[in-house]
């Protein structure tokens, strides 16, 4: 029969391991939580911010089968009563996740657009605000623009290098507008 030893190093260094090991879970366990709580936060000031002056219901968080073309639709907030909402959704951008915050008209028009959380390249933050300029005043009687071929200069301008970008930006506005459009 043979005997397993364990030295004394191998003892100790089994200790580190699992206090190690311990404290990452104890650490996760407290910091996931506030983490999701920091970004509701965002959110939550975010929607004031896009809503102005106008009356923000609660969330109401959609069902993450919610989605279509590389967008999920996350949770929308009833503003005045149902005459406007907006949308918080997350778009698959071409590096990564986009979390988008789209205020729209019952009708589907969209009156305000912003990037909330982004993964993409740098400039594709800092030029946020052009980038989704073409966007505002689209989707009752002007279509929404899904590609950079129908964006005047000044606008393409903004856009150049993000078409992929922008067309799954446009994607995930399209589909949003039309759940506003059916909403009862």
């Amino acid at each position: 029969m043979t005997r397993f030893r364990v030295s004394a190093d191998t003892a100790w260094l089994a200790i580190l391991v699992l206090t190690v090991v311990l404290l990452l879970f104890v650490v996760q366990l407290f910091s996931v939580p506030e983490a999701a709580r920091s970004r509701r936060r965002t959110v939550d000031r975010a929607v004031a911010d896009l809503a102005a002056d106008r009356t923000v219901g609660p969330a109401t968080l959609l069902d993450p089968g919610t989605a279509a073309a590389g967008a999920a639709l996350i949770a929308y907030y009833e503003l005045d009563n149902g005459q406007a909402y907006v949308i918080h959704l997350t778009v698959e951008g071409h590096r990564s996740p986009m979390q988008l915050l789209l205020g729209l008209q019952r009708n589907g028009n969209i009156f305000a657009l912003q990037m909330i959380e982004s993964g993409e390249l740098l400039w594709a933050i800092a030029r946020a605000p052009r980038f989704l300029d073409p966007f505002i005043g689209s989707g009752a009687e002007r279509p929404i623009p899904r590609s950079v071929s129908q964006l005047d200069s000044d606008s393409y301008a903004a856009v150049s290098g993000a078409s992929m970008t922008f067309a799954a930006i446009a994607d995930a506005l399209l589909q949003a507008s039309r759940f506003v459009e059916e909403l009862p």
